[in-house]
């Protein structure tokens, strides 16, 4: 008989796991890290972000806009009061068909001054009234992203425009007295308003109707080979030369705007914002990331360059906005930065509004370049544009200079024009648009 064994136990030990399941399942737990991090860094961002305290408010006291009490028997105010009472539901489109280059009509026009005269009137006794002291009704309302003002778009696509139809037929009909009385009270009136301060759409609305006077100018220009007096042409070019775009008038309407986003950052965390289908109102929906210190300052640091060079002259503004647009660019041209921040939400408000600031501020230097053609165009032809080249005839004005260089207008006299180089810095020769710089065309006044 067998012996029998005693019982053992036989332990067994796996083989080890081969090389390429080891590396397998490392590059499995990373990849579950790394998905685990991609959910939770964007969590920790808004929970960041949420819980950031805001900063202390900024020291912006000289960036705050003050308004006098000017509006007891103020003519500007109750020409606001007036024109509000006349509201249409649209603007008349005959008015912008007779304007058009090919579609002046004599009759046309006069039947539209005839239909509008009640309107002209009380524009006239506005301008009769003209001074320095106007101010707008609106005042502190003013200052709220929300804020209507219907009036002032009847000003711009109906009275203006009526402004200039009268203009131009009294020009057609060799009434040249009228004609320039009423490019004179256009040109006052906008001027009144620019300084009326106003937040931007008010200084807009000026600023259109200043150039929309020019325009005017060159209508009277091409209507006639005539000689005038001086009686005709002096008031005319001392009217342009003290009615020109005042850089302290933008800075104001700056300040305004400044204010503007303080009091809308305010109504939003408040719950009282409600304007809908608008850009701005969707970057500033998540108000519990919006901090209204933190963008007050980050305004006032984009702000800097351009608000150094309203202090000072027209000619500081054009390098001061390349650096302001090359600020706003490298902003947006790293978007993880950007919204990675304490402040993502009101940096993106800052960035949406800024560029506009910055139009309407390139806007104004073209518009005082073409006032500055047309003054010292005026004051060359005195007698007529026959004796443009007479030297003698330089009484009013010396060389103006151009507001984007600094440097004297340029005056190209085998090519008939006095001109600015406009927004690109760059001399063109000469080769104008009338009104703006566009590409690479200069801004001036030709003959």
């Amino acid at each position: 008989m067998p012996a029998i064994r005693p019982y053992s136990v036989v332990t067994s030990v796996p083989p080890p796991l081969p090389a390429t399941r080891l590396r397998r399942r490392g590059a499995q737990r990373r990849i579950v890290v790394l998905l685990v991090s991609l959910i939770l860094f964007p969590v920790g961002v808004v929970i960041g972000a949420l819980l950031w305290p805001d900063s202390n408010p900024p020291d912006d006291s000289s960036h705050l806009p003050a308004w006098e009490d000017r509006l007891e028997d103020n003519p500007l105010s109750q020409f606001e009061k007036i024109i509000s009472h006349r509201l249409p539901a649209k603007a008349d489109p005959r008015l912008k068909a007779v304007l058009a280059e090919d579609g002046w009509d004599s009759v046309q026009a006069k039947e539209l001054l005839e239909e509008h005269r009640e309107v002209l009137e009380e524009f006239d006794v506005l301008a009769a009234n003209f001074d320095s002291t106007w101010q707008w009704q609106a005042r502190h309302s003013m200052a709220h992203m929300d804020h209507a003002a219907p009036h002032l778009s009847f000003f711009t696509n109906t009275i203006v425009p009526l402004v200039r139809i009268r203009s131009q037929y009294y020009a057609q009909t060799e009434e040249w007295e009228l004609c320039r009385d009423s490019i004179i009270s256009l040109l006052e009136v906008s001027h009144g308003m620019t300084r009326a301060k106003g937040s931007l759409i008010y200084y807009m609305t000026a600023l259109t109707a200043y150039r929309s006077s020019l325009r005017s100018l060159r209508f009277l220009k091409d209507s006639t080979n005539s000689d005038f007096s001086d009686e005709i042409w002096q008031p005319l070019i001392e009217v342009l030369v003290n009615t020109e775009p005042k850089t302290e008038d933008l800075r104001f309407t700056f300040k305004v705007e400044y204010l503007t986003i303080l009091n809308t950052i305010d109504e939003v965390k408040s719950g009282h914002f409600d304007q809908k289908d608008d850009a701005v109102d969707q970057a500033i929906r998540f108000k519990g990331f919006l901090k209204k210190n933190r963008t007050a300052r980050f305004y006032l640091e984009m702000t800097t360059p351009i608000d150094n060079a309203l202090e000072s002259r027209w000619s500081a503004i054009p390098p001061a906005l390349k650096v302001s647009n090359n600020q706003i660019e490298s902003k947006r041209s790293n978007p993880l930065k950007f919204f990675v921040s304490d402040n993502a939400v009101g940096r993106i408000l800052v960035t949406i509004l800024l560029p506009v600031h910055n139009k309407v501020t390139e806007r104004s230097v073209e518009t005082v370049a073409y006032s500055r053609c047309w003054a010292w165009f005026l004051t060359e032809i005195q007698t007529g544009p026959s004796k443009l080249s007479r030297p003698d005839q330089k009484k009013f004005i010396a060389t103006p200079i151009d507001p984007f260089t600094g440097s004297p207008l340029i005056v190209n006299k085998e090519e008939r024009v006095i001109y600015s180089v406009g927004s690109d810095l760059e001399d063109n020769g000469g080769r104008i648009d009338q009104t703006r710089s566009v590409g690479d065309r200069d801004i001036g006044v030709s003959w």
